[in-house]
């Protein structure tokens, strides 16, 4: 059991999480891909932010000084922005720090698979992924291409809950706990898609839960403990609910739960949030 738990949350962790040019070299292109016109918005907005984000901070890195010195064009309304940055220091004989970003579908090519640090993250039901790259920092402070696609990338993971047939939600019947007090939490699955599915019920080996990307340890109320692991038909528009609580803080702030259920659809666990405050 303790290895399948473990099992659960590498790949939570995994879709959490598991998530540009000195010199004036900067631009932002068009790309042209297998995208469906559904989340294309979605993802020209994605880029946007980034990029915005990145100028915001531009003063704050010396290899993003002159970040921005050209701007978004594009040649078709279905492509999709990206971003590209080279920074060359006064150093002639040290790399350029460099990086790139865009979105493609998940069975395009990615165009910087032969630059260093390549990287590719995808979002199955959405058939789309984030491809880039970013090159070893040259300062011991240095920009991060990560943090944003991280940070924007949770607009992609909860699109692509919406494709899901199963909804997972978790409530609590107050907001705000005091310092100590153990979070009772609710856990629905609801089938909303168009067929009925056979499931596992809701437990403990069917759940499982994460603060701040580490197991949160939450058990099945003494009313409500089940007999063991069983399957169930699940009709559309039907939903189970179970109840639980979960481990207390010590420390008075604001804390987000991350729940998630076994069963996968191409790879994707039906996954839920739940955000609370712990105070004195």
């Amino acid at each position: 059991m303790i290895k399948r738990f473990s099992n659960y949350i590498y790949k939570a962790c995994s879709i959490f999480w598991a998530s540009l040019f000195f010199i004036g070299l900067f631009s932002c292109y068009a790309h042209a891909g297998t995208i469906s016109q559904e989340i294309r918005p979605l993802c020209n907005q994605i880029m946007t932010n980034i990029y915005d984000d990145i100028f915001a901070v531009r003063q704050e890195y010396k290899e993003l000084g002159q970040f921005g010195g050209g701007s978004f064009f594009t040649q078709e309304d279905e492509k999709i922005y990206s971003i590209e940055h080279q920074y060359q220091s006064q150093w002639k004989n040290q790399k350029p720090f460099e990086f790139g970003l865009t979105i493609v579908g998940i069975d395009e090519p990615n165009p910087y698979s032969d630059r260093e640090g390549s990287f590719s993250f995808g979002f199955s039901l959405l058939d789309v992924k984030f491809v880039g790259y970013q090159s070893e920092g040259i300062y011991k402070k240095s920009f991060d291409i990560y943090k944003p696609i991280q940070k924007y990338g949770k607009l992609l993971l909860d699109e692509q809950q919406k494709h899901l047939p199963l909804k997972l939600t978790i409530t609590s019947a107050k907001k705000v706990f005091k310092i100590g007090e153990k979070i009772d939490i609710r856990v629905t699955l609801e089938n909303i898609g168009k067929r009925t599915l056979k499931v596992k019920n809701l437990d403990t080996t069917t759940l499982f839960f994460l603060y701040d990307n580490a197991p949160w340890g939450a058990t099945e109320m003494n009313s409500e403990k089940s007999r063991g692991t069983k399957e169930i038909v699940f009709r559309p528009g039907e939903k189970m609910s179970k109840n639980f609580t979960g481990s207390s803080f010590d420390k008075a702030k604001k804390i987000t739960i991350f729940g998630s259920y076994i069963q996968t659809f191409k790879g994707v666990h039906p996954s839920g949030v739940l955000s609370v405050r712990v105070q004195e």
